[in-house]
């Protein structure tokens, strides 16, 4: 029986992919698992090819690409002449580096905006048609650092639109962020392609950081506006049924302008107590800011018991000198508890924890720009964790972030 229904499933699952209202590929997404103690993407191509399915989006994509493979053609198209390219790996401001835990021959390039190297094979965006590709998301640490990185490159050179980021960021919060963010990028009836950024910044994340992003182009005008062939890119239908009101909002119009920072969390703090939750206290949060292109994202997450971290909380937009939107987080918790999570049981598991942080340090191959520990309480499994996240760069010359969690 149980053989069985996994074999229903699986039939299932492959007729659903199939892309329909298409006349030709429309994305080229490439992602990759870089081995044993390295970083896995391949579910953020997962997570991309249903999005691109369920709104009639044709795709090609790959989580073993070779270099012979993407540099190739398929239908008579360039794949990286497809109207979307999404690349999900290791990256840095100048490249993104695709390569197997042996760093086979044929499976190690870089892509990159303008740049060449002798190292391993690279694949130079720019010497391709770029006004071709309607959105290119560069989804790699520091992809959008700098003036210039391979996000603005890819835009002067014809794309209409590109996205990158600006800092490290951790795998887990990267592939939420980037699913949320698929979730709403066709979807004409809410207007523009920013309200897809917006959505995937309305969530709290265990990292913040992964707000920290750049874009280029135009980002102000539909998806679909930006298609400008012949070819049934979109079915402006498709997606209505997704236009729910998000019951996390709360509409706001207050006033910023010439408050300071402490000020302006102050009046959060007092909207909070009055509208949400009567026993808020700032001082029992902690508070991130992450300054947009054009707006600021203020992220006021609980911090429980003095000292553990948790991503329940509010997300708040500030736009033009007004706080605009914020967004409630906390999963309906119980406020009168919330504090109650860490107990003495809970402290004498930390007390007993036996963990050899100089020993993980030495295990790593790759150079440790920076380290942290903090205990986190994560409200999905209903656990606290003591965290030990690793900042670190690689012998390719890319960063990224390693994280150990061990339960408490």
């Amino acid at each position: 029986m149980k053989s069985k229904f996994k074999k229903f499933i699986f039939i299932f699952v492959i007729a659903f992919m199939l892309p329909t209202y298409v006349l030709a590929d429309a994305g080229l997404l490439v992602g990759r698992n870089y081995g044993n103690g390295n970083i896995d993407t391949s579910v953020d191509i997962t997570n991309a090819q249903i999005q691109f399915a369920l709104n009639g989006i044709g795709y090609i994509s790959s989580t073993n690409p070779t270099y012979a493979w993407i540099t190739g053609n398929q239908n008579g198209i360039k794949r990286l002449e497809n109207q979307i390219l999404f690349f999900s790996g290791h990256g840095n401001q100048n490249y993104m580096i695709f390569y197997d835990q042996n760093h086979t021959s044929n499976y190690s390039f870089k892509i990159t905006g303008t740049a060449s190297y002798s190292d391993i094979p690279t694949i130079k965006l720019t010497s391709y048609n770029m006004s071709k590709v309607k959105l290119a998301v560069f989804a790699g640490c520091e992809t959008g650092i700098g003036s210039t990185n391979i996000a603005s490159q890819t835009k002067n050179a014809g794309v209409k639109a590109t996205l990158g980021w600006k800092v490290s960021i951790s795998v887990a919060s990267h592939t939420s962020w980037l699913q949320r963010f698929w979730s709403k990028i066709f979807n004409t009836g809410l207007g523009n392609m920013n309200t897809a950024l917006q959505y995937a910044n309305s969530f709290t994340y265990d990292d913040p950081g992964v707000k920290n992003i750049s874009t280029y182009g135009q980002w102000s005008s539909a998806y679909s506006a930006l298609s400008t062939n012949n070819n049934t890119l979109y079915n402006s239908n498709k997606n209505m049924n997704n236009l729910n009101v998000d019951n996390r909002k709360h509409n706001l119009n207050i006033n910023t302008y010439g408050k300071t920072e402490e000020s302006k969390l102050s009046l959060l703090e007092k909207y909070i107590i009055s509208n949400i939750n009567p026993f808020f206290k700032l001082s029992n949060c902690q508070t991130k800011k992450t300054a947009g292109q054009n707006y600021n994202i203020y992220d006021i997450t609980y911090v429980l018991s003095g000292d553990i971290k948790t991503k329940l909380g509010y997300t708040i937009f500030e736009e033009n000198n007004n706080f605009v939107a914020l967004y409630d987080n906390t999963k309906n918790i119980d406020y009168k508890s919330i504090n109650s999570i860490n107990n003495d049981g809970d402290n004498q598991k930390y007390n007993n924890l036996n963990v050899n942080i100089n020993e993980i340090i030495n295990s790593q191959d790759a150079i440790i720009k920076n380290k942290e520990t903090y205990k986190y309480y994560d409200d999905e499994t209903q656990k606290i964790y003591y965290v030990i996240r690793l900042y670190l760069i690689d012998n390719n010359g890319v960063s990224y972030v390693k994280i150990y969690k061990y339960e408490i």
